[in-house]
C-alpha cells in the first residue's frame, strides 16, 4: 500500500538530508567517549538531532512565518553543535579529520 501523506516534503530538502548525515556521523564519532563525558556527548548529539527535528517541525506548520521561525531554531542548534565540536577538537578529544 502506497503512503499518501504529502506533508513530508522536508525529506526532499538537501539541508535536511545533510543534517541526517551529520547526526549519523556525530553518533559514530562520539560513541567511543568515556562515561565521564556522556552528558557532554549527549548534548552534542542532541544539538545535531535538533537540527533535523526543527526543519521537519517547521515544514509541518501552516504558515511561512512559523516555518522560518523553526529554521532559525535549527540554525541556533547548528551553532550549538559547532561549538561542541570545536571544544572537542580543542581538548584533543577528536582528531582534525573527525572534525572536518
Amino acid at each position: 500500500m502506497e503512503r499518501r501523506n504529502i506533508n513530508r516534503g522536508f525529506k526532499k530538502l538537501h539541508v535536511w538530508n545533510d543534517a541526517v548525515t551529520l547526526y549519523a556521523m556525530t553518533c559514530k564519532i562520539l560513541s567511543g567517549f568515556p562515561f565521564e563525558l556522556k552528558k557532554t556527548v549527549g548534548n552534542c548529539i542532541d544539538s545535531s538531532h535538533s537540527i533535523i527535528r526543527n526543519i521537519a517541525e517547521g515544514n509541518s506548520r501552516r504558515s511561512v512565518k512559523e516555518y522560518i521561525h523553526f529554521l532559525y531554531i535549527a540554525l541556533g542548534s547548528s551553532g550549538e553543535y559547532h561549538s561542541c565540536i570545536c571544544s572537542f577538537l580543542a581538548a584533543s578529544q577528536i582528531t582534525k579529520v573527525e572534525f572536518d
